[in-house]
């Protein structure tokens, strides 16, 4: 960009010893997260310019977010099988900070490219699956949420669904696939209500 001047560069000493997947920048601590295939979840804070967390966790992580609803609560995603998300609380120490593991059933480690997407209200976080072309979803309300997804729609796509994108202020997802088609969905669903099953 012809508007953009670089005025100074700062190296981070993340110690991560293999590719980096993914960044969540936590605006209100001022602290990075970072995660890839070295299977290690890291928190830097940003203002002393030192590592304050580091998880091993059992797989690679691809993806991290940061709940809309409470930017205490991060959304962390890993390669794995089954339990592919964990729900990290910053105002927990060490390990005890992830509170919840919960996911999909898959025959093969779930693909680095796919993305969930965390709604804004806090407890519904949408993924594609990596064999088939539906969309799962999970509401973190239910105390079974840790069994399986709490319902699924099928998304009509020839492919699988890589990306989804919950449209804020609207019952609207947008879905990507791996074959390069985005899709839209409308949707209506009663205040406070779970829902056990959407066609």
């Amino acid at each position: 960009m012809d508007d953009f001047t670089s005025t100074s560069v700062s190296r981070l000493n993340i110690k991560h010893t293999s590719a980096v997947y993914s960044f969540c920048y936590d605006k209100f601590r001022n602290v990075l997260f970072s995660g890839g295939s070295d299977e290690r979840l890291s928190i830097y804070d940003m203002q002393a310019n030192t590592s304050i967390r580091e998880l091993r966790l059992t797989q690679r992580v691809s993806q991290i977010m940061q709940s809309k609803a409470n930017p205490n609560i991060v959304l962390v995603t890993t390669t794995n099988r089954s339990d592919q998300f964990a729900i990290y609380d910053q105002r927990i120490p060490g390990f005890d900070g992830i509170k919840l593991r919960f996911g999909q059933i898959e025959q093969e480690t779930l693909s680095r490219y796919m993305r969930p997407d965390f709604h804004e209200n806090g407890y519904t976080v949408c993924c594609g699956g990596q064999a088939v072309p539906k969309l799962n979803f999970w509401d973190l309300r239910y105390i079974g949420v840790y069994r399986s997804p709490s319902f699924s729609v099928e998304s009509h796509a020839k492919t699988r669904n890589l990306r989804t994108l919950f449209i804020p202020r609207h019952n609207s997802i947008v879905t990507l696939t791996s074959s390069r088609c985005m899709n839209w969905f409308d949707y209506s669903i009663k205040k406070d209500e779970i829902v056990k099953n959407l066609i």
